[in-house]
């Protein structure tokens, strides 16, 4: 067994919301946050500053990502009838695409959108626009 932190012991700007461990013990979490918080939880620093008032992460703790992408950033944002998603990758390898999925109770999925992938690429950005 182990524990580990994100940020700081007295800090009131971090908001985790789930926590997820996979068949190889990657631990993922999401939340919210503002100002600048380390999301490294060993000796390092990562920090990461909030470019609104409230941004929301996705993180990883465990070996490297078998996924075909390395995520830069990624955000989404009501605007009046609509979320707008956005994400940045550094490198993408062999990526076809990124599907867009919604939930209404966070357990069950639905396919919304698939957006194409950038293929093979040092740098992408990547916007998409929810009804």
């Amino acid at each position: 067994m182990w524990a580990c932190q994100l940020g700081s012991a007295t800090s009131n700007y971090l908001s985790p919301t789930s926590i997820v461990v996979d068949d190889s013990f990657n631990v993922y979490t999401t939340g919210q946050f503002n100002t600048t918080i380390d999301f490294n939880p060993f000796a390092g620093t990562f920090n990461i500053t909030a470019a609104g008032t409230w941004d929301i992460f996705i993180d990883k703790i465990g070996s490297p990502s078998p996924l075909p992408i390395e995520l830069l950033s990624f955000d989404a944002a009501p605007n009046k009838n609509t979320i707008d998603i956005t994400w940045a990758t550094a490198t993408e390898t062999n990526n076809d695409f990124f599907t867009i999925e919604k939930s209404k109770d966070g357990n069950k999925f639905e396919d919304v959108a698939k957006v194409d992938g950038a293929g093979n690429s040092n740098q992408s950005y990547r916007i998409f626009f929810y009804r």
